[in-house]
This record gives C-alpha cells, sequence and structure tokens, in this order.
C-alpha cells in the first residue's frame, strides 16, 4: 500500500570532534533518506585518526510548516565514543511527519561543525543532506484540473470517543468522514473517485475504501459523507495516533481539441494526528444482533407482538491490559428481560465468544418506545468508566407501533336463509369494533369440508373505527344428503393476528319427496273444500235449469 509522507525540513546537528590538523573527516552518506516505515536513518561520521567523538549539543531542533505546525527532529542513541575510527549516528523525525508536504520547499542542506580541538583557532564545516521520501497518496498523477479537496468534518457517530473534530477515538468506534470537493480548475472533471486510507502514525494501512463516482462541472462542488469503524488491526493502534488520508481522482473533460482533455487529475487531503486511546481499562458491549441482523443504533428496531427475538452480542476489551473476573448485564423491565453473562477473562485488544439470549414479546405490551440496556461490570462489581466517566453501557432502542393489548371484537353469526341439502346457505355475520382505536379486521370459515362447500364471502378484510359494525355475508353451498345439526368455525383476525375464534352451528333439512308431499296434506281441510266445490257445481246446475225453462 502507498504511504503518504510529507517532505519535512531538516535539523542542524553539532559536533565536536577530535582529530590531529591534518585528519580528514568523512561523513557518510552526504545523503540519507528517512525509512518511510519507521521515520529513522543513520549517518557515520569516520576519520582517518582515532578521536574521541561526542555530541555537543543535543537539544532537539524545531522546524515549522506553513501550517504553522512543529515538528522536531532528534539524535537519538547518542553517546560519546572514545579512541575511535568512527561512530554511527542514528536520526529520528518525531512528530505529526505524515500529514505534511513540503515537496514546494527547499530543506536539503543543514550543516555540521566539526572542530579539531587540538588547535581551537581551526574550523572546519561538513553539510550533510536529509531526504524525507515523498510517497504521493495521488501517485504520479497531477492535479491539472485542480479539485481542491477539504476534509470538514471528522466526527463520532457511535461510541465512546470524544465528539468533535479535535477530540480522540476510541477503539471500536464508527467515524464519520465529511469531504467538500471543489473544482477549481477551467474544465468539467468526469467520474471523480474518492478513495481513502487509514494509518498509524507508524505507516501500518489499517482501513481503506473508496466511494460512488461522480461529475463535477467547472466552479461547482460537491460534499460526501462516509462511515468506516475503528474495528480492524486494532492493536496497532497502541501508543499509536491515527491520520486518515483522502483524495479525489478524476478525468479532464475538455475540448477534445485541447491536450489535457482525458487526463486523470487528483487531489487530497489529510487529517492532523487523531488519538485513539487505547491505555484505558475499558471493556464494551459490541456487534448487537436482533434475530441475527445487526441491531439498529441510529433508529428504533420494531417489535412483534407475542413474537420470540433472538439477540446476540460480543464484549471486546479495549484497554491493553487483561480483564478478569467480569460480567455484562442486559435488562429491560418493560420488555421482562434480565440476563447476565458472566467472563472470566478476556485479551488485550481481544473479544469474548459471542453471547446469545432471547425473549418473547409481551402480549400486553403497549404502544410505545423500549430500550434494551447492556452494562458490563469489573471484578468490583463496578461499572467500567472511561476517563470522562462514559460508563459501559450500550443501549438498543425497540418501537412497538401498535398495542399488543387487543379488545376483542363483537362478533354475531346468524342464518340468513333455508338450511337444506343440495342447496346454498347463507350466513350473516356482524362484527363490531369495540377497541378504543381503529383496527383492520379479517374473517374465515374453516372445518365445514365435510358437509359443505365455501362459495363466496362479501368482505374478506375491512377496517373499523372504533365502535362500527361490518355486516359480512358467507354462502355455503351444502352438499346432496347432508341432514341434521352441523357446525363450523369462524375465525376473527385483526392486523393479521387471529384474536378470536367461535363456533356457529346449523340444522340442515332434507329435500321434499312426492311422499313428503302427501303427508303434509291437511286432508279434513281438502274434504270441506271438495264438499263446497260439489255445492258450487250442483248450485250452478239448478240455477242453468231455470233459465232454460223461462
Amino acid at each position: 500500500m502507498k504511504k503518504i509522507y510529507g517532505l519535512i525540513g531538516l535539523g542542524m546537528l553539532t559536533f565536536v570532534l577530535f582529530f590531529s590538523m591534518v585528519s580528514a573527516v568523512i561523513i557518510n552518506p552526504e545523503s540519507v533518506t528517512l525509512n518511510p516505515q519507521t521515520n529513522e536513518t543513520t549517518f557515520v561520521i569516520t576519520s582517518d585518526y582515532v578521536a574521541n567523538f561526542t555530541l555537543l549539543n543535543n537539544t532537539p531542533i524545531i522546524l515549522s510548516d506553513n501550517h504553522g505546525d512543529e515538528i522536531i527532529l532528534t539524535i537519538t542513541s547518542i553517546k560519546e565514543e572514545d579512541n575511535v575510527s568512527n561512530v554511527t549516528y542514528k536520526v529520528k523525525a518525531t512528530g505529526a511527519i505524515n500529514r505534511f508536504d513540503f515537496s514546494n520547499s527547499d530543506f536539503e542542506f543543514r550543516k555540521f561543525l566539526i572542530k579539531n580541538y587540538t588547535d581551537a583557532s581551526i574550523n572546519k564545516t561538513k553539510t550533510i543532506k536529509f531526504i524525507f521520501e515523498n510517497i504521493n497518496f495521488c501517485e504520479d498523477v497531477l492535479n491539472e484540473g485542480k479539485l481542491d479537496v477539504k476534509i470538514k468534518e471528522v466526527k463520532i457517530e457511535e461510541g465512546y470517543g470524544e465528539k468533535d473534530e479535535d477530540g480522540f477515538w476510541y477503539l471500536r468506534d464508527i467515524i464519520e468522514i465529511e469531504v467538500k470537493v471543489d473544482n477549481q480548475g477551467s474544465w468539467d472533471i468526469d467520474d471523480i473517485k474518492i478513495e481513502w486510507e487509514l494509518y498509524t502514525t507508524a505507516g501500518d494501512l489499517i482501513d481503506d475504501g473508496e466511494e460512488d463516482k461522480f461529475d463535477l462541472k467547472e466552479n461547482k462542488d460537491n460534499e460526501i459523507t462516509f462511515t468506516f469503524k475503528l474495528d480492524k488491526d486494532i492493536e496497532d493502534f497502541e501508543g499509536e495516533y491515527a491520520v486518515l488520508y483522502v483524495k479525489a481522482t478524476g478525468e479532464i473533460d475538455a475540448d477534445s481539441s485541447d491536450p489535457e482533455d482525458g487526463k486523470d487529475t487528483c487531489g487530497g487531503d489529510n487529517t492532523k494526528e487523531i488519538e485513539v486511546i487505547t491505555n484505558k481499562d475499558f471493556v464494551i458491549v459490541d456487534n448487537i444482533k436482533i434475530n441475527d441482523e445487526s441491531a439498529k443504533t441510529d433508529e428504533y428496531n420494531t417489535l412483534d407482538c407475542e413474537k420470540e427475538v433472538t439477540v446476540s452480542f460480543e464484549v471486546w476489551n479495549i484497554g491493553d491490559d487483561e480483564e478478569e473476573d467480569l460480567y455484562v448485564e442486559v435488562y429491560s423491565k418493560n420488555l421482562e428481560v434480565y440476563e447476565k453473562f458472566e467472563i472470566t477473562s478476556i485479551n488485550e485488544f481481544d473479544s469474548s465468544e459471542v453471547f446469545e439470549f432471547k425473549f418473547t414479546v409481551p402480549a400486553d405490551l403497549d404502544e410505545g418506545k423500549y430500550n434494551l440496556e447492556f452494562e458490563v461490570y469489573d471484578d468490583d462489581n463496578d461499572i467500567y468508566e472511561d476517563d470522562e466517566e462514559d460508563e459501559s453501557r450500550t443501549i438498543i432502542r425497540f418501537e412497538n407501533e401498535e398495542s399488543c393489548l387487543i379488545v376483542q371484537p363483537y362478533v354475531t353469526a346468524t342464518l340468513d336463509s333455508e338450511a337444506k341439502e343440495g342447496n346454498d346457505m347463507i350466513i350473516k355475520v356482524i362484527v363490531r369494533n369495540d377497541d378504543v382505536q381503529s383496527r383492520t379486521f379479517s374473517i374465515s370459515a374453516e372445518d365445514y369440508s365435510d358437509w359443505a362447500k365455501l362459495k363466496d364471502v362479501s368482505s374478506e378484510s375491512f377496517i373499523l373505527e372504533s365502535g362500527q359494525n361490518q355486516e359480512i355475508l358467507i354462502t355455503f353451498e351444502i352438499k346432496d344428503e347432508i341432514v341434521g345439526n352441523k357446525d363450523f368455525n369462524l375465525n376473527i383476525f385483526s392486523d393479521g393476528k387471529l384474536i378470536s375464534t367461535q363456533p356457529v352451528a346449523v340444522t340442515i333439512e332434507a329435500k321434499k319427496g312426492l311422499s313428503d308431499l302427501f303427508d303434509d296434506v291437511n286432508w279434513k281441510l281438502v274434504g270441506i273444500i271438495l264438499v263446497n266445490l260439489i255445492l258450487l257445481i250442483a248450485i250452478i246446475v239448478v240455477v242453468r235449469k231455470i233459465l232454460k225453462k223461462k
């Protein structure tokens, strides 16, 4: 991975060298490059005369760049060397060297004073060139398109770190970065890609990523926000700070005749060193999952009445000491949860096993918002605290959008037609919402297939306001040769949940045959009608005879 190191200034180092007037003193090499991994190098002062080498003044030399920040260049592993022909000195640059760019500055030569104390009147000087390697995050891509990249804001989205840009981070924090890209050039820039890399100040790459591409017209800007979690190679941060580098690379969209058309352009920015806290005794809960999905931390997790919920989590030691005899309490009074998990020990920068438990959402849980809290306690039964007195407490929020306690509706079912074998039968159902809030209801019938077929339900689903009624007609086709007492179950659902099952009984009659028709005849009445009919006919005959005689 590419690493970025600013070209920084060089320090004046003054030495006292005892040697004869004719002796030659050589500094080798005359130009040295600092190792980009360690920010160190060595050089050797050699004399052709056995002499006493010593450091005159090892006070660090302070240099400043155009940002006004300080960098310290020091000599390390220095001691007097007696009666030797050469001595090796080790140089180390300390401070925030990774964030400076001295590529346009001239810091090549610094002088070393070499004195012959045999004859104090003779003074000679030698020079040595210190070169701080500048590996550009943009590599060999120039910024001819003039993309101005600025890290506008660095903040903690979730975790225990300081919540402002000048604060610090804790391991396992989620960091939010806001970057502004400004096209200050004379051309449009297409397919701009944001890339970022996170390093320790020792030069170790911890994490990287890239964001979606976008286009940017001349004199326009765009702001991009991305997040990452400080959860990779966390042991590398022990005693180290963090530096984040961001670059934007795009393609110049100029006139086809312009030689710059189609060329890549790149601009970048980086944060100052950000402190990462690792030297505290601090243990936290992390990687919480709800039903195998990562728990939402920036919004509410949903609950389903009477459903089982599976919760899993890990415990992380984000300090640099092993922790022993600790435990975690998980509780919520409203959700009827209390769990305790004991942990014998956790190594530094390590996690526990994955813990898991289940709970069932209470059947009478009211509509509202509820917390599930995780707390980590040490071997003194005290909750872990950081230096800012933030307690090791993690809260997962839930929301129950509707009360689990549902008021049973009023339901009646009556026969609304004849019930005879081979014929249709209609059952009239009336549902009344006796709850204080509106609800969606649906109905279905079951346990009738042995003696009937379902033909139609007039309203399978409907919404009722409080106190409102709904009439539903259910039509069955009764099978042939089915008579006698029969029953079926009527199921009532509210918001998809079965809340009531009501049995309905009917008596099915047989069809009427010819013999059945005669059995039902009132023969006495028939006789009376026949006698009256005969008398009527007789009267008509007598009247007709009388009329003929006239």
